[in-house]
């Protein structure tokens, strides 16, 4: 329950909906600069694009 009152939603970056839990996403990132640790779901927060199945953007 505590866990849930700082959790921070991911949102489409497209149409900004929210992304919900085990959803299929697609993120553009660039890879870390350092070879270190880092915490999966922060880092796509701060780092990446996230888009939702429906605005997944072409392969390229």
């Amino acid at each position: 329950m505590f866990r849930q009152a700082y959790k921070r939603p991911i949102v489409c970056a497209d149409c900004g909906r929210e992304i919900r839990d085990g959803e299929e996403v697609t993120a553009v990132l660039t890879p870390p600069k350092m070879n270190t640790m880092v915490e999966i779901r922060a880092y796509l927060q701060k780092k990446s694009r996230v888009f939702c199945a429906d605005c997944r953007p072409p392969a390229e």
